[in-house]
């Protein structure tokens, strides 16, 4: 689909071309044919420019070319994944080489487990399999698929104890809301905590102490912070806020203090109870703009992603909590998303992004069983 996309964008820049020429060629004398030629060479290279801009950024084909989204013959549906690899350096940026193998469409939603043995991610083997969830060993060896199915399980988070995972969960293209579920980190005991069906809720985080879990859930057309026990019960609005949109939320160690991305382009804190909800400010008094917050253990930094100096690309950036000492980690350049720090803060794992990829998946009606167990399997 992306192809015939591009052979349409192609096909108009032809004819934009071709009318810019005819145009510019009768409002110049024939001496001057050379500037009808220039200005259409000029008109096909900022449209090509475009193009890629486009093709390049997965929100902008959703917004650009919703029909890459359209039901297709049975029960497929074309779904745009971001194709990245998972790499790993050292806190300061040293040592930087490709943590997970090349073989898999696209990955996303990479965290450690407390103990720094594990890591779990979203990852798609097959379009046709959905997105699912792996663990891989601290090195990205021996790799253990935890669900299966055609559904779309992202943002895992481990329980402190690192026996469990929490994750959201839509069982296929056609459901437009998310459910929580958990399981047990070798993929048996599948629960459902919150119903789609009733509330969208979805990037759930467990807090330190293993009691509760933080949750961004979508309500006309907004995006608030909720907090709900562990179990999934006693669901709670935390902030209130109808003019902007808040998610990608990290919890820090102590627990007090959460760290989100407000409209997906500036770093806030707030309190974990819901009290204090603040921007968090630079030297020079502007909003921190970033995304993807993750927090350093000794709970006075974040790390994030945020813009290169050149504005023209994503860079892995350090600030302390109070807005002293930002910097940019020294990587490759490139489009670098989602940088997680290992427990004991030593190493860095981020995702280096691509591509976006257009693959076929089913969209079923309903689901047998749930993710993670075959069709009438139990728990």
């Amino acid at each position: 689909m992306v192809h015939a996309y591009r052979a349409a964008v192609y096909l108009v820049m032809i004819c934009v071309a071709l009318i810019l020429y005819l145009l510019l060629r009768r409002l110049f004398p024939s001496r001057k044919r050379v500037i009808p030629v220039v200005g259409a060479l000029l008109a096909v290279a900022g449209l090509l420019w475009c193009t890629n801009v486009v093709l390049s950024k997965p929100a902008l084909l959703r917004k650009y070319a919703p029909f890459l989204r359209v039901k297709k013959k049975g029960t497929n549906i074309s779904m745009i994944y971001m194709q990245s690899d998972v790499w790993i350096c050292n806190a300061d940026g040293s040592d930087d080489q490709r943590l997970l193998p090349e073989n898999f469409i696209t990955t996303r939603d990479i965290t450690w487990s407390p103990d720094g043995t594990w890591l779990a991610c979203s990852r798609v083997e097959d379009g046709r399999k959905g997105m699912n969830l792996l663990r891989y060993d601290a090195d990205g060896g021996n790799q253990v698929q935890l669900t299966t199915g055609t559904g779309i399980c992202r943002r895992p988070s481990w329980s402190p104890d690192g026996t469990r995972i929490v994750y959201d969960y839509r069982p296929g293209m056609r459901r437009l809301t998310t459910d929580i579920c958990v399981i047990n980190a070798d993929g048996s005991g599948w629960q459902q905590l919150v119903a789609g069906d009733q509330v969208h809720a979805y990037h759930p985080v467990w807090s330190p102490d293993g009691n509760t879990i933080f949750c961004c859930v979508k309500e006309n057309h907004r995006d608030d912070i909720w907090a709900m026990d562990a179990d999934g019960g006693n669901l709670r609005q935390l902030t209130f806020t109808p003019d902007q949109t808040e998610t990608e939320m990290a919890v820090s160690p102590d627990g007090s203090t959460i760290a989100l991305s407000v409209n997906r382009r500036e770093i806030y804190l707030m309190d974990a109870d819901g009290g204090r909800f603040r921007p968090l400010t630079t030297d020079d008094g502007k909003i921190l703009r970033g995304r993807d917050p993750s927090w350093h253990p000794d709970g006075d930094h974040i790390v994030f992603t945020g813009l290169g100096t050149d504005k023209s690309r994503r860079v892995i950036m350090e600030i302390a909590t109070d807005g002293t000492g930002l910097r940019e980690i020294p990587l490759p350049v490139g489009k670098l998303l989602t940088p997680v720090l290992t427990p004991d803060g030593s190493r860095l794992a981020y995702l280096r992004f691509v591509k976006s990829v257009v693959r076929r998946v089913p969209s079923p009606r309903s689901a047998a069983g749930g993710p993670g167990l075959a069709a009438g399997e139990e728990d």
